[in-house]
């Protein structure tokens, strides 16, 4: 049924809302909630398009009741003057919630009718006038869904371009909401790569050691399960006093800030016979702030063995940095895992002389923590170690 102003529903908007944004989490329901949208309000089609234009291209990212030959076809033969109709139409409509229609303006009704795009591509799917909503509006890119009137029902309707404006926001942020969950998995691939840099193995867990990601040397010791196996999505020690002691500092970890008077932080992984392992566990995130009630967040287990090369390029970083010789070589044995202890000793200077080059490191680099300096080596990995 058409919608007019006695028979628009509040409560089936909202819930048309609510589709929106679901399509923000899962993009495959587009095509559903663009039919959904479109039967409510007296459409026949919709399409969801992207404009490029730099090169005039354009793309179908979903459609409801468009046949695949037209979408094909005004890719490949009309792009560029739909380009033209858009620029010209962005040009005079600056509100970012008006819809731009064929019948309303700005576009030319009449030279539109008279076009190929029309008697070869509208006319023939029995489509009338349009109504776009823009969801993405740049430079060189335009976003639009456009929601189509049968020929013979007439042109968009003041009820209808009343319900376009009300859903105009919820439909941008929808598509705003996605670009930014798709840059956040491809930054999450890019840590992943960044972690297999590491010759340590690297674990993020939760509070009940349940591994969100772990890299290739961490991986590689769970196969072997020495000193850390990975098994049923968890994180565990080889032998059991060990992993009783790691499971006590990540449940502390992920639940209180970093406190000297907690279970320790480095934690021995290997028996009396074995080759030295070692565990650092570092908080993620801003755990001080963090409500002690809280369900825990999540925490960084570098597991370092005697026979470990460093992979991470020591030299390079402690030179962007301008660090001393003395500073660079503590940087490298706090970056491949070891405590502040054991890397003087590894050094054989005094722990003092440790904490005032400490101290130094943190100043040129510009954090004031050691897990904020092993995170600044996880980040200049990859790019430094290219460039070597």
């Amino acid at each position: 049924m058409p919608v007019s102003a006695s028979n628009f529903d509040v409560t089936r908007l909202s819930r048309l809302i609510e589709r929106t944004y679901e399509c923000a989490l899962d993009p495959s329901h587009w095509p559903a909630t663009l039919q959904a949208i479109g039967l409510e309000y007296g459409f026949i089609a919709s399409t969801m398009l992207m404009v490029d234009f730099r090169t005039d291209e354009q793309f179908h990212l979903a459609a409801w009741n468009c046949e695949l030959h037209y979408l094909k076809l005004i890719r490949e033969k009309f792009a560029a003057s739909s380009a033209a109709m858009f620029r010209q139409a962005l040009a005079l409509v600056p509100e970012p919630d008006e819809p731009l229609t064929l019948s309303r303006g700005p576009f030319d009704l009449a030279a539109f009718q008279r076009s190929p795009m029309y008697t070869e591509w509208a006319r023939p799917q029995g489509f009338g006038d349009a109504a776009n909503v823009v969801v993405l509006n740049e430079p060189a890119r335009l976003g639009s869904i456009a929601f189509v009137r049968a020929e013979r029902d007439g042109p968009v309707t003041d009820a209808q371009l009343l319900v376009l404006r009300l859903l105009a926001p919820h439909l941008r942020r929808a598509v705003a909401i996605a670009d930014i969950m798709s840059v956040g998995a491809m930054r999450a691939q890019v840590l992943s790569g960044a972690l297999d840099l590491l010759a340590a193995g690297v674990v993020v867990v939760d509070a009940r050691g349940g591994v969100i990601e772990a890299n290739a040397a961490a991986r590689q010791m769970g196969r072997k399960g020495w000193p850390i196996v990975l098994s049923n999505g968890r994180l565990t020690a080889t032998y059991d006093k060990a992993n009783a002691e790691l499971q006590d500092a990540i449940a502390w970890a992920t639940r209180r800030r970093y406190d000297a008077a907690g279970p320790p932080f480095e934690i021995g992984l290997n028996a009396a016979a074995d080759p030295p392992a070692l565990a650092h566990i570092l908080p993620v995130g801003d755990t001080a702030s963090r409500s002690p009630f809280a369900a825990g967040g999540c925490a960084a287990v570098f597991v370092t063995t005697a026979q470990m090369d460093r992979a991470v390029p020591v030299a390079s970083i402690a030179a962007s940095f301008g660090l001393t010789p003395a500073e660079s070589a503590l940087f490298g044995q706090l970056a491949s895992g070891r405590s502040l202890g054991d890397s003087a000793e590894a050094l054989n200077i005094a722990l003092t002389t440790a904490k005032t080059h400490l101290a130094h490191i943190f100043a040129k680099t510009g954090v004031s923590r050691q897990s904020e300096l092993i995170r600044l080596a996880l980040t200049l990995a990859p790019k430094l170690a290219s460039r070597n």
